[in-house]
This record gives C-alpha cells, structure tokens and sequence, in this order.
C-alpha cells in the first residue's frame, strides 16, 4: 500500500474510533497476511461483499474490513484536517 493510501486509511480509522476500526477484529501483524486473508475472504461464495487489508491506527497491526473508495478516504482526511486533529 502506498504511503498516501496509508495515511488516510489511518485517519479515517480514527474518526471511525477503536470500536468500529480495531474492537473484535482479527489483527494480523503484517499488510501481507492480511492481504492473503482478504483474498482467501473475496473468493469466499457466501460472502456478503468483499473486504480489503487496512492499517490500524490503534493496535499498529492490520485488519480487514469493508472496501472504502479513495473518493470516502479523501472526504474522512479533508474533515480530519480541518478539525485540527491532524
């Protein structure tokens, strides 16, 4: 992932806060296993939707959760910034 990819993946992680971003979810401990756990969820024929990996900003690890479009990441860091908390 690159490091702007990162960065607002971050920040939309914190205004989304622990509960919803990190809370009960698996944390691998590198973007490589969660890679490989995304992947082994979106070939999955009774998922729901498909997941991607994301840094967490809490735990320091990765997760895998929901698809958020760059466009959503932008927006959530634009807000994020403009609150002063960046």
């Amino acid at each position: 992932m690159d490091q702007r990819l990162h960065e607002l993946h971050l920040h939309a992680g914190l205004v989304s806060g622990r509960e919803k971003t990190c809370g009960k979810k698996m944390a691998y401990q590198s973007e490589e296993l969660a890679v490989r756990a995304a992947t082994a969820h979106n070939r999955w024929d009774k998922r729901r939707h498909d997941v991607e990996p994301y840094p967490c900003a809490f735990c320091q690890n990765w997760h895998v959760g929901n698809i958020m479009p760059l466009a959503l990441l932008e927006a959530i860091a634009a807000a994020y910034e403009q609150t002063g908390n960046a």
